[in-house]
């Protein structure tokens, strides 16, 4: 599965595939991500319990997820 994202990835900076594609690509891959965390962070009832490394996914998830939807919305502004 990481190969195929790369792969989006890496054609959409070759040209071959739209950069939107692979933008959507990420917004779905990290907003899925971030959601599905923060269910489980409600159903948890907090951090406890979570080691350091998840909690830094978190943030690793949510950046990742804004960086798609700005460069979306960059690239988006920059066509019109």
């Amino acid at each position: 599965m990481i190969k195929l994202i790369a792969a989006v990835c890496a054609a959409a900076l070759a040209g071959s595939v739209a950069r939107q594609s692979a933008y959507v690509l990420l917004i779905v891959i990290f907003g899925g991500l971030i959601v599905g965390r923060l269910v489980s962070l409600a159903l948890n009832g907090g951090f406890a319990g979570y080691s350091p490394t998840i909690v830094a996914l978190y943030a690793v998830d949510a950046i990742g997820f804004t960086l798609a939807l700005t460069a979306l919305a960059v690239d988006r502004q920059g066509s019109l």
